[in-house]
């Protein structure tokens, strides 16, 4: 990462950490997109649905869904070595919920995406879609 990447990494997680008071940090589409695209030690997770993630998603989210809690713990526990999250849903409430869990229970920093991908999505920030191949013959 290079040394302006780092500086906006360290910059807004100290931004963040002084202007909240909650166990993790809500971000704004535009913050939270800097914050993925200049902090190379995050691991983005989107917590919904595989349904909702295959429709439409921030690239190169990682797809946990906060669902079923167990099955959560299981993936995060599988995750190595980055110790921050970034975490978004549909508009906010499981990610939330998320990240009450991964900062409280699991003592990770976090960061959620307020709004969620609706609101990433109204700003005209870009996703991906996941594309299901197909096992027909030609």
């Amino acid at each position: 990462m290079s040394s302006v990447g780092k500086f906006i990494c360290i910059l807004f997680t100290a931004l963040i950490a002084t202007s909240c008071s909650k166990s993790y940090y809500d971000m704004t589409p535009r913050q939270f997109e800097s914050f993925i695209n200049s902090c190379g030690k995050v691991h983005l997770i989107d917590v919904r649905t595989a349904k909702e993630y295959n429709a439409g998603h921030i690239k190169g989210a990682i797809n946990i869904p906060v669902s079923d809690e167990i099955a959560f713990w299981d993936s995060i526990d599988s995750l190595q070595g980055k110790r921050l999250f970034a975490v978004y849903c549909h508009g906010g409430v499981r990610s939330s919920h998320a990240a009450i869990l991964l900062s409280t229970q699991g003592g990770y920093t976090v960061y959620n995406l307020d709004g969620g991908i609706v609101k990433w999505k109204k700003q005209g920030r870009p996703i991906v879609k996941t594309t299901l191949s197909s096992n027909q013959d030609n």
